[in-house]
């Protein structure tokens, strides 16, 4: 975890919690962060639902080596790579574990996800918002066939990756194809287990850009079925992409009120930002052009089949 993101994950855990009270958590934070303090308010937080927290140090070898060979933009940072090294970093009596983003809240029970038998892979996903994209295949040389999640909820069977030396492969693989890399580490865990994974419902990684019009259109009936049944109560809302609900610039309000929902329960005052003034600028211009016509309001806009639903 990078330690700028702890009020994020703040809101997510507060949103863990409170949504799964008849539960008992182990939460273990894969860091880089060694400085005094860096953690203590989501130490609090822990505590005060009488849950458990770990601090794991990833080791210096392994960030040495993931620094020499990182490939990041936008949004990113390199703690974005960090999943790859949980793997290595977490105790060996440790054999399975639920791996969460921090841009995202929990609107009910995990348990059923948890219970999930993944004795057989190496982990199991949801399917990833742009997996129709045949990029993706190409950079990767897979067949789409095999599919592509998105890495945002992810339930790993520890036990399975370490016999299968994962993360060594991982890292090999980012040092060998930095150049073929889109998405990141979600790049490298599509193609390393690209024959050891399974899929878990929507509900439990429902990404908001599941029902942009942008998307909506090139998804098969199945799909877009799973979608409709799951939108209005999805369990886990994950807010991918750059854009995220303590934007100023966010524009994407489907969902918006349940995140702070939770933020102001959470132990952090937080407050809508500004984003780097490049891209806010980039906003304000898009906001501008849909207002004179200009850029394309379907683009941002529900497909109809979405139009009636409360999406809050």
């Amino acid at each position: 975890m990078d330690s700028n993101y702890v009020p994020y994950y703040g809101v997510m855990l507060t949103s863990l919690f409170l949504s799964n009270k008849e539960e008992r958590f182990e939460v273990y934070v894969i860091t880089n962060d060694t400085r005094v303090g860096a953690f203590d308010t989501l130490q609090q937080l822990v505590q005060r639902f009488r849950h458990k927290l770990h601090i794991i140090q990833i080791p210096k070898e392994l960030i040495s080596r993931l620094k020499s060979n990182q490939f990041l933009g936008g949004h990113l940072s390199i703690a974005t790579y960090y999943r790859l090294l949980s793997v290595g970093s977490l105790p060996n009596d440790v054999h399975k574990i639920l791996y969460m983003d921090g841009d995202m809240v929990i609107d009910g029970s995990i348990r059923p996800l948890w219970d999930i038998d993944v004795s057989h892979v190496g982990l199991a996903g949801a399917i990833d918002c742009l997996y129709f994209d045949s990029d993706i295949y190409l950079r990767l040389d897979y067949p789409s066939s095999q599919g592509y999640f998105n890495a945002g909820v992810l339930l790993l069977n520890l036990d399975y990756l370490r016999e299968h030396c994962f993360t060594e492969r991982a890292l090999s693989f980012m040092e060998q194809n930095i150049d073929k890399l889109r998405f990141h580490d979600q790049d490298v865990l599509n193609k390393i287990l690209v024959d050891a994974k399974m899929a878990i419902p929507l509900k439990y990684n429902f990404q908001y850009f599941y029902i942009m019009q942008s998307h909506w259109e090139h998804y098969n009936a199945q799909l877009k079925a799973d979608i409709l049944a799951e939108a209005e109560h999805p369990v886990i809302v994950h807010y991918c992409g750059p854009g995220k609900p303590w934007h100023m610039t966010y524009i994407y309000r489907q969902y918006d009120k349940l995140w702070w929902k939770y933020a102001v329960l959470s132990l952090w005052h937080i407050r809508r930002q500004w984003k780097p003034i490049t891209r806010s600028l980039k906003w304000l211009t898009k906001v501008l052009l849909m207002k004179t016509h200009i850029w394309p309001r379907t683009h941002l806009g529900l497909p109809t089949e979405l139009a009636d639903m409360k999406l809050n």
